[in-house]
């Protein structure tokens, strides 16, 4: 991995954010369906959403009809892939086999409690796998809260403490999430229920990491190791190890005077911003809006506590590739309620049609069922 030197290129902020629009897909809507980042799906239908915000013919059995798995990944949350990296957002995302430190990190806020029973975080998210495979081996699909419960009797006394929040025993948060990425449970439909699938080979984990780098700095760069681990739930030395371990593919910018890394295959890229021309709504919890350094986007502090709040959070709106505001929609029963909070453009007509187009192609719906506001 290339060290920063007095020859590093700047990049700024505005070719940072240029290259990662386009980088998103949200230069313009494609086809056919290609995705190669893992994209949330919480809250509920943003999976849908943010890919109707980048590829056309989406439709309500798009993340269920084979090309797309819909599991839980970065972080043991919730996100749909293609079904071809399945190993890359599942395997990758976990950590390193056999590496206390690393597990330890992963577990984070959880660890104390693991710790205190006198078990190696290692051994603990081995156990708890190994019982939550056995548990779906019989093949039924099950919500989490039941693969929850059909853990108990099957751990030692003291793996399962009391929960207040929850008024249950279970297993602390952070493992049995990642018990259940690393036993390979996805969702077959729509709903709630978990089922099993192949487990990836363990063998190969440092390419799925080494190819899970190489997804996430395509998406975000320029961007830190740092940045990196808090995306993909892992700790500082793991990410800092999974930088370095693809050597001079990686390769060291300057962004706004901050050190920051980059695929080679991209350094030329984040100097040639692609033109953006017109609106586009980025969808509340898309993936665009995960990007760690959120100043590198949004310079303002207002805009910033506006788009990234703690609850309801807003999409963004982007202008000739460029944030201008917030977006909100509510499903009524005869149309979709559309607001749009500008912050750099004027309402007019032509914008408040673009902003209604824009509206029903991301909502997969029509511009006749939007009623959109428009507020400066």
């Amino acid at each position: 991995m290339t060290l920063p030197s007095p020859d590093v290129p700047d990049v700024s902020a505005e070719q940072a954010v240029s290259f990662r629009v386009a980088a998103h897909g949200l230069d313009r809507r494609r086809r056919p369906l290609a995705v190669r980042t893992a994209v949330p799906d919480y809250p509920k239908g943003a999976a849908l959403r943010a890919l109707a915000a980048r590829f056309v013919d989406v439709g309500p059995d798009t993340l269920t009809e084979g090309t797309l798995l819909r599991a839980l990944s970065l972080r043991g949350t919730t996100h749909a892939f293609a079904a071809a990296d399945a190993a890359v957002y599942t395997l990758g995302v976990l950590p390193t086999p056999d590496d206390e430190s690393a597990a330890q990190a992963a577990l984070g806020s959880s660890w104390p409690v693991v710790g205190s029973l006198g078990v190696s975080a290692v051994d603990a998210l081995a156990r708890v796998t190994a019982e939550v495979s056995d548990v779906m081996a019989d093949g039924h699909a099950r919500s989490r809260g039941a693969v929850s419960e059909t853990l108990h009797g099957r751990l030692p006394q003291g793996w399962e403490p009391w929960c207040e929040r929850c008024g249950a025993h279970h297993v602390p948060d952070l493992p049995f999430r990642l018990a259940l990425v690393a036993a390979a449970l996805h969702f077959p439909t729509d709903g709630p229920e978990l089922a099993a699938g192949p487990r990836p080979d363990v063998a190969g984990h440092a390419e799925a990491r080494a190819e899970l780098v190489r997804r996430f700095l395509g998406a975000y760069a320029p961007a830190s190791a740092r940045a990196f681990g808090e995306w993909a739930g892992l700790g500082p030395a793991e990410a800092d190890a999974s930088f370095a371990a693809l050597g001079d593919e990686i390769v060291a910018v300057r962004l706004d005077r901050r050190s920051a890394m980059a695929l080679a295959v991209d350094r030329e890229r984040l100097h040639e911003p692609v033109a953006v021309v017109g609106v586009r709504l980025v969808p509340a919890g898309d993936p665009f809006l995960h990007q760690r350094d959120r100043a590198t986007l949004l310079p303002d502090p207002d805009h910033r506590r506006q788009l990234w709040r703690p609850a309801g959070a807003p999409g963004l709106v982007l202008i000739d590739g460029t944030p201008s505001g917030v977006w909100r929609h509510k499903q009524a029963k005869s149309h979709v309620a559309v607001t749009a909070d500008l912050w750099t453009a004027a309402p007019n007509a032509r914008l408040t049609s673009a902003l209604t187009t824009e509206a029903a192609a991301t909502l997969s719906t029509t511009p006749d069922e939007v009623e959109i506001h428009v507020n400066p």
